[in-house]
């Protein structure tokens, strides 16, 4: 567990473990709230609840807030990063839906297909390959193609 300690005006944060290599802490890696007061540590807050989505997690230096020290803090996602991760959850579904319909592009099946259903076919998996170009000023919100009638 990551505790922290303010000497002259300085906060340092390190493992319980680093900080008191001769203490015998509970074997559940926490700090006895009694110790922490005796040797006036603070709780680290090393994680927060954020829009995963939207935000993100960044390092900050260490910073003393109502008792507590937080080493990061929560902050909008760029245009850039956000844009990118829609980009790869877009290609990662685009290319699940491909890799389902490969079944029915498969010579044996192929084969037995009429001139319109391998039109369609052909034209859903040309559709679904062209999402990423179709759809790149708005990733967040892609019209995905039906399958056609096997």
């Amino acid at each position: 567990m990551k505790i922290a300690k303010v000497i002259n005006n300085q906060i340092f944060v390190d493992e319980h473990t680093q900080m008191f290599p001769d203490t015998a802490f509970p074997p559940d890696g926490t700090v006895p709230q009694p110790f922490m007061e005796f040797h006036n540590l603070y709780e680290v807050v090393d994680s927060l609840s954020y829009d995963v989505k939207k935000q993100k997690l960044k390092s900050i230096a260490p910073t003393l807030i109502n008792n507590k020290v937080y080493i990061v803090e929560v902050v909008d996602k760029t245009k850039e990063e956000y844009d990118a991760e829609c980009l790869i959850e877009v290609r990662e579904k685009r290319n699940a839906l491909l890799a389902k319909s490969d079944v029915y592009v498969m010579s044996d099946r192929w084969d037995t297909y009429t001139d319109e259903k391998k039109a369609s076919l052909s034209l859903y998996r040309q559709k679904l390959r062209d999402v990423p170009q179709d759809f790149s000023d708005h990733l967040d919100n892609v019209f995905w193609p039906s399958i056609p009638m096997i």
